[in-house]
């Protein structure tokens, strides 16, 4: 699966977490998410994600 694919995926996940309620669990999604992305790209991921 390419990161980008990845990336999507996870994010998704995480909706589909935080509309069912599940704030933790999507949090932990979003953090998966930060860690796919490219060390380039790493700096512009927002505090909250990191």
């Amino acid at each position: 699966m390419k990161s980008e694919s990845k990336i999507r995926y996870l994010l998704r996940a995480a909706r589909r977490a935080e509309v069912r309620g599940d704030v933790r669990t999507a949090r932990i999604f979003r953090r998966m998410a930060a860690d796919v992305r490219p060390l380039d790209a790493r700096g512009s991921v927002p505090e909250e994600m990191s």
